[in-house]
């Protein structure tokens, strides 16, 4: 939150996001846990980096005339970032992608009115990692009825 708020942050001009705002802070923390090297730290960024670009340019700028923060894209960069220095696979940085997905938010409108813009940044950082250490434990989604229940 507080590298948003100085506007301290980056600008991603394929999809119109602070990116790195987000995206650095979680790989720092995550190498800190995982004991990472600096080199692994940058090429967890870069592939962060690589990620929010290439998963937010389709939406991009409609996402915003629409309604939506750019939280909505930055949250991929950090989490792809953090599975990275987890060290996950295809399968689990793919689920991490998808919670990621799930978790966020992001209306303009909020961000617009209150201090909410900088909320957005930190909710982007605290479930990006969340979504890659869920994924990292083998947390799935699951279908709410293996079969229709009686009378649907």
């Amino acid at each position: 939150m507080t590298s948003d708020a100085a506007a301290s942050d980056d600008s991603d001009l394929r999809n119109i996001v602070h990116a790195g705002t987000t995206l650095v802070a979680r790989a720092l923390a995550m190498a800190e846990r995982t004991g990472a090297t600096g080199e692994d730290v940058l090429a967890a960024i870069v592939l962060g980096y690589e990620a929010a670009g290439r998963i937010g340019a389709p939406i991009t700028p409609g996402f915003r005339a629409r309604g939506f923060h750019g939280c909505l894209v930055a949250i991929f960069g950090g989490a792809v970032a953090s599975g990275r220095l987890l060290s996950m696979g295809a399968a689990q940085l793919a689920q991490a992608i998808a919670l990621s997905a799930t978790s966020i938010g992001g209306l303009m409108a909020a961000a617009n009115t209150s201090v909410a813009r900088e909320y957005h940044a930190g909710l982007a950082a605290m479930l990006g990692i969340q979504a890659a250490l869920a994924a990292q434990r083998g947390t799935r989604p699951k279908r709410a009825f293996s079969k229709p229940a009686e009378g649907f």
